[in-house]
């Protein structure tokens, strides 16, 4: 087989896996190669605790996937 260059036919994204193909330049042979997805990468908001509200950390992923956690009570 004369094969081309591997060219992403999807990209692999935070939680499903991307896919790679290699076709033949001289018939309708051709090979895909999985890319693992990625996994979420997290960035940390923290919103400070005031006199009438309880703090908290918002983790947000470049997906959009997001939680909170890490929360701390108000001041009194």
């Amino acid at each position: 087989h004369a094969e081309t260059e591997l060219v992403n036919v999807k990209d692999a994204t935070c939680t499903e896996n991307g896919t790679k193909r290699r076709d033949c330049a001289s018939c309708d042979h051709y090979e895909t190669q999985s890319i693992t997805a990625t996994g979420h990468s997290y960035k940390a908001t923290i919103t400070k605790p005031t006199c009438t509200t309880e703090g908290y950390t918002t983790y947000t992923c470049h997906c959009g996937d997001s939680y909170v956690a890490d929360k701390t009570p108000e001041f009194l």
